[in-house]
């Protein structure tokens, strides 16, 4: 019976995240907006997903079970009850909308059949909202919901209904540890999703949050080299970075940006949600792959995207008013930040977002992105809705860094754009190589500039700014105070950038 066990409901993906249910010979992009554990102890699913078209309009609603699937449109949902949970018998919780626009959302209705006795729940009402691209689903005071527990009311023994509804107090496998407000402020805290989340081998996946005081964020993909076959994914000779605990990296001393003791710091009192890596990918990544060699064999999961994409929700419901978000990231993580700007323009609609890429400018040879790219399966989770990364898996690997950085600014003018790179930074020349590239420094500078300049001419709100000497990388730098070139000091250059000021390209 439906009511024997508590009821819970909770909100899978204000992100736009996929369904596992969905399948992809449908043409339009799902969200699942509510997914409903009727029988936790069997973990027995039901879920309501929202499939919209290129515009982000809902063109059909579904209601998957275990059994089976059964599908509507907005219309349906703003004419008539559909159904959320059902038992095997007649019991069900049903959910109607009073006043849904299909462009803005409205007011949601729950009601519930216990034994033919049809109840309305009188003491909580709640709303669906579309900002942007995204549906989320909130308390009538804007609180954002990911879970609802539905308490039954028991007589004699026998439930007869709900008694009281808990706003985000059940923390299904895939939800989070800790909420924001239980935070210890201006320290690093250590938050494990669960769920789908996972590193390449296998082990938990967890990132970090230092709140401040401000209402500014940023968003930091760590990096961390990439993995692509055998020898690069191997334990013995990885190229990468497996693990995604930055705890030895916090005692060895944090250093730039990171150092959030220090005066000069302008980002001192942001908050910093880290998002670490330890897929192999450059946080791209949705897929398994098993690489062999001599008769030995391994499996590893590159999904970077997967991980990303739970910080990010994490984020948007912790940080809703977000004022400033600076997106970046290190070396396979400044790929990260324009990857996943987007999505994160498109959850804060509301905010001020910049993009500064920190040592990743995508030189790399036709031979890798033909071969070795398409491992990471990098195209599931691109931003769709721009027209120019709306393209087949084909059409990805031919284009270049410089192609998606020009697609993001073309639809997002108003984003300040920006990377920054040494000018003969030895790691990613080492990279370069590895990936079979030819020519050294000298041919991975020529193209590294040319790259930039490409942006540039193409992009109006992207700028770069190319630093000295062959150092990888500059946020976790002590020099990120004192690099000056042309007399512009990076640290000023961004914080203009962060702050939507304008700036200019230094070389």
């Amino acid at each position: 019976m439906l009511f024997r066990s508590r009821i819970v409901l909770f909100l899978m993906c204000a992100l736009g995240l996929q369904s596992s249910a969905w399948s992809q010979t449908d043409a339009l992009e799902p969200v699942t907006i509510v997914d409903i554990l009727s029988e936790p102890e069997n973990n027995l699913h039901h879920e309501l997903i929202l499939y919209l078209n290129e515009q982000g309009d809902i063109e059909k609603i579904s209601r998957v079970s275990p059994e089976s699937e059964q599908s509507f449109t907005l219309d349906d949902l703003l004419t008539q009850e559909i159904v959320l949970a059902q038992s095997s018998g007649i019991d069900a919780v049903l959910i109607s909308c009073a006043d849904c626009d299909p462009d803005v959302g409205g007011s949601l209705n729950l009601r519930y059949i216990y034994n033919g006795i049809t109840k309305t729940y009188q003491n909580f009402s709640m709303r669906i909202q579309r900002s942007g691209r995204i549906w989320t689903l909130l308390t009538q005071d804007g609180t954002p919901i990911y879970s609802l527990t539905l308490k039954a009311r028991k007589v004699f023994g026998a439930t007869v209904g709900i008694k009281e509804i808990g706003v985000n107090e059940f923390k299904p496998s895939n939800m989070f540890v800790a909420k924001r407000s239980t935070l210890k402020p201006h320290s690093w805290n250590e938050l494990q999703p669960g769920g789908n989340t996972v590193c390449a081998r296998g082990d938990a996946y967890k990132f970090y949050v230092n709140p401040g005081s401000s209402d500014n964020l940023i968003i930091d993909f760590v990096g961390g080299g990439a993995c692509w076959d055998y020898d690069t994914c191997n334990k013995a000779t990885a190229t990468f970075n497996d693990s995604p605990d930055l705890r030895d990296w916090e005692k060895q001393g944090l250093e730039g940006i990171y150092n959030r003791n220090l005066a000069q710091n302008p980002f001192r009192e942001w908050n910093h949600v880290l998002v670490p890596y330890c897929t192999g990918d450059i946080h791209w990544g949705d897929s398994e792959m098993t690489y062999s060699k001599d008769g030995k064999s391994f499996t590893i999961q590159h999904r970077g995207a997967v991980n990303a994409q739970a910080v990010l929700r994490w984020a948007q419901q912790e940080f809703p008013h977000a004022k400033n978000i600076l997106v970046t990231g290190t070396s396979a993580g400044s790929y990260g930040s324009v990857y996943w700007t987007p999505q994160i323009k498109e959850s804060f609609p509301e905010a001020r977002v910049a993009q500064v890429g920190d040592s990743g400018v995508g030189v790399i040879s036709q031979d890798f992105k033909v071969k070795n790219f398409p491992n990471w399966n990098p195209f599931g989770h691109a931003p769709k809705w721009i027209p120019e990364l709306n393209v087949s898996a084909e059409e990805w690997i031919k284009m270049d860094l410089f192609d998606v950085y020009a697609a993001v600014g073309r639809h997002y003018p108003n984003i300040n754009l920006g990377q920054y790179s040494s000018i003969a930074d030895d790691n990613q020349v080492f990279f370069y190589e590895v990936m079979g590239g030819k020519g050294g420094v000298a041919d991975w500078q020529k193209a590294m500039l040319a790259s930039l300049h490409t942006i540039r001419d193409t992009t109006p709100n992207f700028n770069y700014y190319v630093g000295t000497g062959s150092e990888h990388c500059i946020l976790y730098q002590k020099f990120f105070y004192s690099m000056n070139v042309a007399g512009t000091a990076f640290v000023d250059w961004l914080w203009q950038a962060a702050n939507s000021e304008q700036i200019s390209q230094v070389e």
